[in-house]
């Protein structure tokens, strides 16, 4: 069986590991919620990682670019 996530709890851990939630990514140590969609810049990352779900799955991760927003590679 595939593993699931929820949404709230996994922002909720990305705040206690001292992330900040904002609209949109803009730098290292934040994420940002919209739906389905989690995006996260990790401080161990060169890119912003999106994490894209279908419902409670993880359907898709991939690199995108802070200035346009849009994924530039799958993880």
């Amino acid at each position: 069986p595939l593993e699931t996530y929820d949404i709230d709890a996994v922002t909720e851990k990305l705040v206690e590991m001292g992330y900040t939630r904002g609209e949109v990514v803009e730098g290292c140590g934040q994420f940002s919620v919209r739906g389905g969609i989690i995006d996260i810049f990790s401080p161990n990352h060169s890119a912003p990682v999106r994490v894209d779900f279908w419902g409670d799955e993880v359907d898709l991760i991939g690199y995108f670019d802070v200035v346009s927003q849009r994924r530039t590679e799958n993880a």
